[in-house]
């Protein structure tokens, strides 16, 4: 299965461990680094991608409503 990455950005430094922690629990590969200003974290996680896209909501899509 295709994997890629995944970023959160702008974590505080609480926020980044515990996403560290909570993706180690799923043994999920991670990587934690300080955003370009020095005060944000960013934590990448490494996730399976679907091959085929997301499925179109129509709930809201009658042809009766058009």
């Amino acid at each position: 299965m295709k994997q890629g990455w995944f970023q959160h950005s702008y974590l505080s430094e609480e926020q980044a461990n515990e996403l560290v922690e909570r993706y180690g629990a799923k043994n999920i590969k991670t990587e934690k680094s300080l955003s370009a200003d020095y005060k944000t974290w960013t934590v990448s996680a490494l996730l399976p991608e679907s091959a085929n896209p997301p499925r179109v909501d129509r709930t809201y899509q009658n042809r009766y409503w058009g």
